[in-house]
């Protein structure tokens, strides 16, 4: 019977030792919203979410569908991700315009945005969210940037270990929960590799296999405002290159072995205690990992190069 039972886990057992866990979606029912200063707002068993009164609530529902899912893979995933806040009530914002959007806090050019200081607030841009043109990973995916809210429901998700982790790690971890997401709140671990490749082409290079990244050393040792500051350099039609590479270092320490693996269990086990990341990746090391994931990644159907960003 023992036998049995460990031919039954085997499949679940990814390289590394994480397990590939698939999770349907959550199932959500909004009640009727209250109305106060033109905005209207629900409660879910997570979240308050709130929107101005011209957003269809079939959009907002959904929305709710894919913030709960997040919530609950996080939860579930078996590295110690899952830290949400609790000092606060989690709320996510719709807005129709960029300058509500900006005014409630959001940085300026961005999409979507979390606020963890003082509050646990995810802001959204509604016309991006709900009108952006993805291609479809299946043929029930709505056209609306959906991995836009489970990247930031990720970090609010981890809100309490945020401040003790590298930033390309926060990001990294984001992306790959937005690579595993099939849409409409459903998420499958069971084949990351794919995903991750697929992922990285619909962002970056959908008709083709060549990927272009920032290279390693340009975002191994920031923290959230040097983040910031890259951002602010980059041109918009760049500023995906950094998720991209966090994307893959991600991949690369959750995949790469129990060695690599147990770095990254002991990094998020310590990181509610710490009011700063911790040197996590050398600059001397930064050579040598983008050799392997040029390597790897080939194998795989992607050519990869790292370059600097444009001038």
């Amino acid at each position: 019977m023992r036998e049995l039972i460990l031919l039954l886990m085997l499949p679940m057992l990814g390289w590394g030792g994480v397990p590939m866990l698939d999770f349907p979606p959550a199932k959500v029912r909004l009640e009727k919203p209250t109305t106060a200063d033109g905005r209207n707002t629900w409660t879910t068993p997570q979240f308050q979410i709130d929107a101005d009164s011209g957003i269809d609530v079939e959009a907002v529902g959904k929305l709710a569908v894919i913030a709960e899912s997040s919530f609950a893979a996080l939860r579930a995933h078996p590295l110690p991700l899952f830290a949400p806040p609790v000092k606060y009530q989690p709320r996510i914002s719709l807005y129709q315009d960029s300058k509500a959007y900006e005014d409630a806090g959001a940085a300026k050019g961005s999409a979507g945005y979390y606020i963890g200081v003082g509050e646990a607030r995810v802001l959204i841009r509604a016309d991006y969210f709900l009108q952006a043109v993805v291609v479809q990973k299946t043929r029930e995916t709505p056209a609306m940037d959906e991995d836009l809210i489970v990247h930031e429901l990720l970090h609010m998700g981890m809100h309490r270990k945020l401040g003790g982790l590298p930033q390309w790690f926060v990001d990294g971890i984001a992306e790959y929960f937005g690579s595993a997401h099939l849409g409409g709140g459903r998420f499958s671990f069971s084949r990351m590799d794919q995903a991750v490749r697929d992922h990285l082409l619909l962002k970056l290079n959908p008709r083709g296999s060549e990927l272009r990244l920032l290279p390693v050393a340009s975002i191994a040792t920031l923290d959230d405002m040097g983040w910031l500051e890259l951002m602010k350099s980059l041109p918009p039609e760049e500023r995906y290159l950094a998720y991209g590479t966090a994307l893959l270092l991600t991949h690369y320490h959750l995949h790469g072995g129990p060695e690599r693996l147990e770095r990254v269990r002991e990094l998020l086990a310590n990181a509610e205690q710490l009011r700063k990341p911790p040197v996590f990746l050398s600059l001397d090391d930064a050579p040598s990992i983008e050799t392997a994931l040029v390597r790897f990644w080939r194998g795989k159907g992607l050519e990869l190069s790292f370059a600097a960003a444009s001038p």
